[in-house]
């Protein structure tokens, strides 16, 4: 069975929704967090990462801000790639013994960056209505 346009959005949109939620216990509950080594190892590739979803949300605000449509998977990739690098870089951070007042502010800026894109994406597919399914 081929799911439809309408099924891959619904799916798309739950993995955005676990891990935006999955981010967000990660920063609240932090103190309380120890990660096993698997873990700790991808919070390494963070900075390898950190520049992919920044280009691709900068090139969806510069499409959005020059009146030009934005491809939804553009959208979807820069905000799951956000949310991906945001995460990995929770894991990195938490294999760092003292945290200064730059990684504390990197650390939280990294969340407002991954849950803004991912609220921004909602907000975009509502306003855009797409509900295409395909015929069979």
């Amino acid at each position: 069975m081929i799911l439809s346009f309408k099924n891959k959005k619904r799916s798309i949109d739950y993995l955005i929704f676990g891990f935006s939620i999955f981010l967000l216990f990660c920063f609240v509950f932090e103190p309380y967090i120890k990660l096993p080594p698997l873990l700790a190892w991808i919070g390494r590739w963070h900075p390898l990462l950190l520049h992919f979803p920044i280009v691709l949300l900068l090139a969806s605000i510069f499409l959005g801000l020059t009146g030009k449509r934005i491809p939804r998977p553009l959208l979807t990739l820069a905000v799951i790639s956000a949310l991906i690098t945001a995460i990995s870089g929770f894991f990195l951070g938490k294999e760092t013994p003292i945290k200064g007042d730059i990684l504390y502010w990197h650390q939280w800026l990294g969340v407002g960056v991954g849950l803004i894109s991912a609220m921004g994406e909602s907000t975009f597919s509502l306003r855009s209505g797409h509900e295409l399914t395909e015929k069979s």
